[in-house]
């Protein structure tokens, strides 16, 4: 006989519960099989959890357990974990926009691989000019200079010095490069929040500020810097130092530009000097 069989015969036997009086008198009996029995442990257990689940959950008491958030607090975390993932997205957001504004002020933009040219694709004599350093180029401007407009105010000298190099858009001059008489402060020539405060090898401590209207000022080989990246500023503040107490040199000249909407602005036509 297997073991099933077994089992089965056992929960098929009938128990007989007899109730007597003190004359052993039977006055009623209670016939149950064990598998009634077996039936009957299962629902008292899942009756029991149930029961204590809705005690836990809609009662009181679930705030009495250590470690057991109340429902005020699941709310406020559901919020928060909401509120998180808006500010993971708009933080990203905010990167790739000052990502974009560092690579086209710095000229520094990316190689677009869908625009790249497969060399199985070209004829020998573009192959034989593109390796030849005698063969002309065509130069590609990707910058575009805004004319001089009302919707512009006057912007602060951002330093006291003398202006030794001017904005030449046909030189690829894009902004203007200041000589200071000494060591000066260089000042935020609108109010803005600053997107960039860092230093690079090309152009020393930089300042980027992005300010209303779309309009982005840059200040670039500045000694020292007094700000971060986040500031908010006024119109006027210091933010930055440029010191010319040694040789003359483009390290120590500060170089601003301005920008609007992604075209360069000839700075000089809205300087308050």
């Amino acid at each position: 006989m297997s073991k099933w069989n077994k089992i089965t015969n056992f929960l098929k036997q009938q128990l007989q519960l007899n109730l007597r009086r003190n004359n052993y008198e039977i006055i009623g009996q209670l016939k149950l099989r064990y598998w009634h029995i077996f039936l009957l442990f299962i629902a008292i257990i899942i009756t029991s959890f149930s029961l204590f689940y809705v005690i836990i959950a809609y009662t009181p008491i679930e705030s009495t357990l250590p470690d057991f958030p109340t429902s005020e607090v699941k709310e406020m975390m559901n919020k928060n974990f909401l509120t998180t993932d808006s500010l993971l997205k708009e933080i990203e957001k905010q990167e790739k926009y000052l990502k974009m504004i560092k690579d086209f002020v710095y000229d520094e933009i990316p190689i677009d691989e869908e625009f790249v040219v497969n060399p199985n694709s070209l004829t020998e004599k573009q192959i034989k000019e593109f390796n030849d350093p005698t063969f002309e180029r065509k130069q590609i401007h990707t910058k575009t200079l805004l004319q001089k407009s009302d919707e512009l105010i006057q912007m602060f000298l951002p330093m006291k010095g003398e202006i030794i190099n001017s904005f030449d858009e046909s030189k690829n001059h894009y902004g203007i490069d200041i000589m200071p008489s000494g060591k000066a402060n260089v000042l935020a020539t609108l109010s803005g929040t600053v997107l960039l405060s860092d230093y690079t090898v090309k152009f020393g401590y930089t300042i980027i500020i992005q300010h209303n209207n779309d309009i982005i000022s840059v200040y670039k080989h500045c000694s020292s810097i007094l700000v971060s990246q986040g500031d908010f500023v006024v119109a006027g503040r210091v933010i930055a130092t440029c010191d010319n107490m040694r040789e003359k040199n483009s390290e120590q000249q500060l170089h601003f530009e301005v920008w609007k909407r992604g075209n360069v602005i000839n700075p000089q036509n809205y300087l308050f000097y």
